[in-house]
């Protein structure tokens, strides 16, 4: 249990999602939800993206677009809120790309190198996804790196096939790494339901 009675509400929601009982979490959304109670740093902040990961691996962008349109103007203060962009970027790749890639372009100053292999598997699991999106309808892409960033160049025009294998290939490293350590495959699980497309967009 935490200090914050919120943050502890979020993880009780986030345990709901995580066995399916989305009436569960409903009920205990309520109270966070409807502003009554007290946010810490890290709430709503929790529910919105343990709901948008839920919808997404669900194939419900519809249902998560809500919550990721909130999300986006609250998750991206610094390299704690990784997990939160990616979740913006995740869902918003299907409605406005524009965006997603605001997200990731301000994200990589954060990413690279940072300690927390979670915040960052779940960063560069949502820019494969916007990679591999945008892939299906153009082939390069204009977007400032940091100078730490391994396919950096000094014209910051990728190959969006390029970025896509790299971001793979980072994800696959990460999730691995989990997997073998866990002695488990969720992580790998985890990553194939962000390759599959969502069923439902509009």
């Amino acid at each position: 249990m935490s200090d914050c009675r919120t943050c502890d509400r979020c993880h009780a929601i986030r345990m709901h999602l995580l066995i399916d009982d989305e009436e569960g979490a409903n009920e205990m959304a309520k109270p966070i939800k409807s502003r009554r109670m007290w946010f810490c740093h890290d709430t709503p902040h929790l529910m919105h993206r343990d709901y948008i990961e839920y919808y997404m691996n669900k194939g419900n962008a519809k249902a998560a677009r809500p919550y990721a349109y909130e999300l986006k103007g609250m998750g991206h203060r610094d390299k704690h809120d990784l997990s939160y962009m990616g979740a913006v970027i995740r869902c918003m790749t299907y409605f406005e790309p524009q965006i997603a890639l605001q997200f990731l372009e301000q994200g990589m100053e954060w990413v690279i190198g940072i300690w927390d292999c979670k915040l960052a598997y779940d960063f560069y699991k949502s820019a494969w996804v916007l990679m591999h999106h945008l892939s299906k309808t153009q082939e390069t892409i204009s977007i400032k790196m940091p100078p730490n960033f391994a396919l950096k160049n000094d014209s910051d025009i990728y190959n969006i096939v390029e970025l896509e294998n790299h971001y793979y290939d980072t994800v696959k490293s990460i999730a691995d790494s989990f997997d073998a350590r866990n002695g488990t495959d969720s992580y790998n699980e985890n990553f194939k339901l962000a390759m599959m497309e969502p069923k439902i967009i509009e």
